[in-house]
């Protein structure tokens, strides 16, 4: 059993690539004892990258080149999993990732203590490729609801007069751990007969928050575009899992934030980042920041309304023994949690349900907003 609040079937197969399965409805923490250890995690200083693309992932650098399992967590959802004996992202070793459609949420486990000194950054757009519109790892691309997520932003509507646009409003920005904001409206201009007064076109709406990754690891939405007006969406943050059966440091920085949207679309929300080990120390920063939205022009002919802001992302933490917070913990408008939750000596995180059948208490701490402990 690797996630260790629901009961279940665990089943592996090596094809060169390791495809696991699990019997369960949702899922959890991940235990880094059950995979195949990958050996030391790399520390010749440079930059990695983490190529993405549909249901593969590899972790390439001046350190060598790592390739991850692929595992199902719960039914039709899966992770891309790094598995070593133990982490040490030093302050020369940065991390950042590519983009593709179909990418799965990123995991990376220590069977010892893990540290965090470096970047490690899972944002939108594919820092690799530099492209705001594109989702980090298990998140959404900007674009047309809902293919841009299940928080996805919706597109503000156009006036049109005889085939002239007249006016375009703001596309909404995409929701995950918070809402996204709507998009601008736009005033356009009396144009008699037709139009006799001044008419207001309201901008789309933000996207909703959804999701928990305690209980399932996803990212980010990414914000809505219009086919009336030029200008990408922002997508969605993406997802990192770093779970430790030791203790857990992170005096570097962990980013999962949005892309930012162009002319009047919205921007993307923030992603996910999950901690969990038996002891955790955050002097570092945690980052799930929603993108901005495209800016308008209002003035222009014709007028072009603001995008909406893309909504925070999710920021979790489990630890089994204590936690120490002196860090920075940014996720905007979205929801940040510290759980204390007991381990058992097999060091397998148990979570909610677990605890509550066994009716054991979970004390849990929900902040909003630049939340810090």
């Amino acid at each position: 059993m690797i996630r260790a609040w629901r009961f279940g079937v665990l089943s592996m197969t090596v094809l060169g690539l390791v495809l696991a399965t699990r019997d369960a409805a949702t899922a959890g923490p991940l235990d880094p004892s059950a995979f195949a250890t990958q050996g030391m995690f790399p520390t010749a200083p440079g930059d990695y990258t983490i190529w993405l693309g549909p249901g593969s992932a590899e972790l390439s650098g001046p350190g060598g080149m790592f390739v991850a399992v692929t595992y199902q967590d719960s039914p039709g959802h899966f992770v891309s999993v790094f598995d070593f004996d133990s982490i040490n992202l030093t302050k020369s070793v940065n991390i950042s990732t590519s983009s593709a459609p179909g990418s799965y949420p990123v995991v990376f486990l220590s069977r010892g203590d893990a540290i965090i000194s470096g970047t490690l950054d899972v944002s939108a757009g594919g820092q690799a490729m530099n492209v705001s519109a594109l989702n980090g790892p298990g998140g959404y691309a900007g674009g047309y609801y809902p293919d841009n997520g299940p928080g996805g932003g919706l597109s503000g509507p156009s006036g049109d007069l005889h085939g002239t646009i007249l006016g375009v409003s703001g596309g909404g920005g995409g929701g995950f751990g918070g809402p996204g904001s709507s998009g601008s409206a736009v005033t356009v201009p009396p144009s008699p007969p037709e139009i006799p007064f001044p008419t207001v076109i309201p901008g789309g709406a933000g996207g909703h928050a959804y999701g928990d990754i305690t209980q399932q690891l996803v990212g980010g939405s990414g914000g809505s575009v219009n086919p009336d007006a030029v200008g990408t969406a922002g997508g969605g943050g993406g997802a990192v899992e770093i779970g430790a059966a030791g203790h857990l440091t992170v005096d570097g920085k962990i980013v999962a934030d949005g892309g930012i949207g162009e002319g009047v679309s919205g921007g993307g929300s923030g992603g996910a980042i999950f901690l969990h080990a038996a002891s955790v120390d955050i002097t570092g920063s945690l980052e799930a920041l929603g993108g901005s939205g495209g800016p308008g022009n209002t003035s222009g002919e014709p007028p072009m309304g603001a995008g909406g802001s893309g909504g925070g992302g999710q920021i979790a933490i489990l630890y089994s023994s204590s936690y120490s917070n002196l860090g920075t913990v940014d996720v905007g408008n979205g929801i940040f949690t510290a759980s204390a939750v007991p381990e058992p000596s097999s060091l397998i995180l148990l979570g909610t349900g677990l605890l509550g059948a066994l009716g054991l208490g979970l004390a849990t701490r929900t902040h909003k907003a630049n939340a810090s402990l």
